[in-house]
């Protein structure tokens, strides 16, 4: 490709100028083509990614199936930069606009403090400079990020910095990575020994990217690739923020002013009050005594919190009691107090904040204090010489003796009430309240027991008031892996909400008519309302369908078989040894990337007759639920059957190959087609072929095989046609006609609300999809004549959908009635609001 003569005649400028280098095409506004972002190690790089066409896909598979088309794709390319790259977006052609900013530039970075090729410490904030105030709204892991060379997005927190004089630095973007809990710091926000990218997203086509204050949208974005160091020493892998141990802040002490937030304090009922140095015996203490930690009295529930002038070491070896602890003073000794214990903060501008919950009524009338002991360590690995016990000290208040004959009266401190569980609604001596309104669903009381009756974490998200409305007609791709959505009271952008592991905690759920939430990454996606959830455009957690061999005399090349989706299995790969005859297709993998979980690859076939001899084996299909019957049309009484008209109702092996070839594998007459793949139901029971506990006509709970949300199995590859009288035989490039790769399983998908569950309304055909993705079809010899092996397509998904209120399902397909009665001249059923069929 022949180069624009600016891009032969970039300066070489220093690594902190950021230079500008102008777009050969337009970039499509699709936000999931950086989430993942390649990484360039040529001196020409470019991305390649989809565009936004989505094909359509088919818990059963069947055999192979016809191909698709390929997919069109498009092309960024780059010019290789010593420092920070950035990088323009504009029409092809056309020229940049001016429009002042604050200072009369158009809104742009001004500089970035990680530099191209640095190795960049695990805890060291990523500080971007802009040249004007920036709308922390537009922030998100879609308009700023960093990946590794995998896409695996780095976990952290966005901020906009304090400078020293105490304001805010509006123009600057922080992105503190999350500091590692584990020994092995694999969970940190950045991990060792890897190479990173970070993008700030540009675009003046209306796509997604940071906007200034005033609206202005970033049409200039930056790229920098950076690492981490390759080490298990903590001074290598972390910056030492604060020379020496951790010290406490507190209160009047030195660099803490009296009014500082980010200072040590007891934390009573939800008001905090705050340990403040007496300068007399240097201890730090509170004005009032503290109560006894109630259960039953939120106000007198009591945590400690203490926070600490640098980031500490966060693993279970430094964060424990004999390290830190909550103590009381009895018979001259002090003794601890079992605590629960939360580094809720950490790597802040101000250090770190460990949170000390007690676990059961404090001792009355005792002096307390918090200890941290010697031994007790930052990040780097720095540790306190001697115990720390003056700085956080107080006292409880005396109960007394409880009223016999009226509890509480007189004692604030005392109000025990003996609870047996035995006893509860409306019958005589109930203590249970039967009127009271809860938003989540009323405990299970009675038989010496108190239990819930709905197994539910959802907490309504980031202030319980997070309401995630998708934008109208438009294709949203979440990541299971790690995303980030936008959402608040109303659904109002006002603010963000990481994703991880597919978990999605919201208050309401509402999806417009024209819009398409597609999930996709290797885990199932679960979604956790405390409000409701409206579905009246579609979520697909589908598996991809397989396009088919597209290309001819290209035998050196595998054919990959199609993603699964939601934790679903990819399809096997066809043709996958690449300097010799492959004997058979690659086998499709099982849910959540099991190896071999899928159909069963299609045996090659080779023969030097025609080539309807040699025509090969197809894959077989991938595995999840059982096959389904049905009375069809109301004419087969008690004797149900299969639907053979149409696909992804039962699962089938592949069709076998040509009658005059031999198989490569068995050497038998005909090629054998790909086996189906197994069931992720292994025992001899078929009672149990669920997910979850149900309730049987005698009494009795049976629970179900699955203990979680499941996925479909990939299905196999098709089997190769060697024109050859020999198996091996003189392979060439040219000389074998390819299998395909085979199609993806279906994803997960579960929906726990506490409010109604709504799918589709009177005018709109709301739906949840988990379709397994269909086979393709192998390599032509003529027009369309193909002799390389079909593939087999791959499992439904699961979809698990529960509400505390109700569930409302809208709309019928065309011909859905009593029985099954499908046109028998369709290859695919009527579209359902909910269907999870193979491909």
């Amino acid at each position: 490709m022949e180069l624009p003569d600016e891009l032969h005649r970039a300066p070489s400028l220093p690594n902190s100028s950021p230079r500008t280098i102008p777009a050969l095409w337009p970039l499509a506004t699709r936000v999931s083509a950086f989430l993942s972002p390649p990484y360039f190690t040529d001196s020409m790089r470019s991305i390649t990614h989809p565009t936004s066409a989505v094909l359509p896909s088919g818990s059963e598979s069947c055999g192979p199936k016809n191909s698709h088309g390929l997919r069109p794709r498009r092309s960024l390319v780059w010019a290789p930069l010593a420092g920070v790259a950035l990088w323009a977006v504009a029409s092809c052609g056309g020229g940049v606009t001016s429009d002042s900013g604050a200072s009369g530039d158009k809104f742009s970075v001004e500089s970035v403090n990680v530099l191209e090729g640095m190795e960049w410490k695990l805890n060291r904030s990523i500080d971007i400079t802009f040249n004007d105030e920036v709308d922390f709204s537009t922030v998100t892991m879609n308009t700023v990020n960093v990946t590794d060379p995998v896409g695996r997005a780095a976990t952290g927190v966005f901020s906009f910095p304090t400078l020293p004089d105490g304001t805010v630095d509006k123009r600057t973007v922080r992105f503190q990575p999350n500091c590692p809990r584990l020994a092995d710091f694999s969970d940190a926000g950045l991990v060792p020994n890897t190479s990173y990218r970070l993008v700030v997203l540009g675009s003046d086509q209306g796509g997604v990217t940071v906007r200034s204050a005033r609206g202005e949208e970033l049409e200039i974005g930056v790229l920098v690739n950076f690492s981490t160091p390759n080490s298990t020493d903590a001074l290598t892998l972390f910056l030492d923020t604060v020379p020496g141990p951790p010290s406490i802040r507190l209160r009047g002490s030195s660099g803490v002013a009296t009014d500082d937030l980010d200072a040590c304090y007891v934390d009573l009922g939800g008001q905090s009050i705050y340990f403040e140095l007496n300068l007399s015996d240097q201890t730090g203490r509170i004005p009032v005594e503290l109560p006894l930690n109630h259960y039953s009295i939120p106000e007198n529930q009591v945590s400690v919190v203490v926070h600490f002038n640098q980031p500490v070491d966060a693993t279970p070896t430094n964060i424990n009691a004999s390290y830190v602890s909550i103590q009381y003073f009895d018979s001259l000794v002090w003794t601890d107090i079992q605590s629960d214990m939360d580094l809720f903060e950490n790597c802040t501008e101000t250090g770190a904040a460990l949170r000390m919950i007690p676990r059961g009524i404090l001792p009355q009338d005792s002096p307390l204090r918090v200890v941290v002991r010697q031994g007790f360590a930052d990040l780097t690995g720095d540790s306190i010489s001697s115990d720390l016990t003056k700085f956080a000290m107080s006292d409880t208040v005396q109960a007394g003796d409880p009223n016999p004959l009226f509890p509480g009266i007189g004692n604030p401190e005392v109000d025990e009430v003996l609870e047996t569980f035995t006893i509860g609604g409306t019958q005589l001596g109930s203590l249970e309240d039967t009127v009271a309104a809860f938003e989540v669903p009323r405990a299970d009381w009675g038989n010496g027991e108190l239990k819930a009756s709905f197994d539910f974490g959802g907490t309504g998200g980031p202030g319980g008031d997070f309401d995630w409305h998708l934008p109208p007609g438009v294709d949203v791709i979440l990541n299971t892996v790690s995303d980030t959505i936008i959402g608040g009271p109303g659904g109002a952008p006002t603010g963000t909400q990481a994703v991880i592991n597919g978990v999605i905690d919201i208050r309401n759920m509402f999806v417009p008519a024209s819009t398409r939430l597609i999930v996709q990454g290797p885990n199932t996606c679960t979604i956790l309302a405390t409000g409701t959830v409206t579905v009246l455009g579609e979520i697909s957690v589908r598996g991809a369908d397989n396009p088919g061999v597209g290309t001819l005399n290209t035998t050196n090349q595998p054919e990959p078989g199609a993603k699964g989706n939601a934790g679903g299995g990819d399809g096997g790969t066809g043709s996958f040894l690449t300097s010799q005859s492959t004997p058979q297709g690659g086998t499709g993998q099982g849910a959540f990337s099991v190896p071999n979980g899928g159909g069963v690859g299609g045996e090659s076939s080779y023969s030097k007759k025609s080539k309807d001899a040699r025509r090969a084996a197809g894959g077989g299909g991938g595995v999840f639920g059982p096959d389904i019957y049905y009375d069809y049309n109301g004419n087969n009484g008690n004797t149900l059957a299969l639907v053979q008209t149409l696909v992804g109702l039962d699962v089938e092996r592949g069709a076998g190959g040509g009658a005059d070839g031999l198989g490569a594998v068995s050497q038998s007459i005909r090629a054998q087609g790909g086996s189906i793949g197994p069931s992720p139901f292994i025992d001899l029971s078929a009672d149990n072929n669920f997910y979850g506990t149900i309730l049987l006509s005698t009494g009795q709970l049976l629970a179900g095989e699955l203990t979680q949300t499941w996925a479909g199995a990939g299905g196999g590859g098709g089997g190769d046609a060697i024109q050859s009288d020999t198996f091996p035989g003189n392979w060439t490039i040219g000389g074998d006609e390819k299998g395909a790769g085979g199609g993806g399983g279906g994803g997960g998908l579960k929906i726990l609300s506490i409010g109604a569950i709504t799918v589709g309304s009177t005018t709109a055909a709301g739906s949840l999809a988990a379709e397994g993705g269909n086979g393709g079809g192998g390599e032509n010899v003529i027009f369309f004549d193909r002799v390389g092996g079909g593939s087999g397509a791959g499992a439904g998904g699961h979809l698990v959908v529960s509400s505390a209120d109700k569930i409302t399902i809208y709309g019928s397909a065309q011909d859905a009635g009593i029985w099954y009665n499908d046109d028998n001249n369709k290859l695919n059923h009527w579209a359902r609001a909910i269907t999870a069929v193979g491909g």
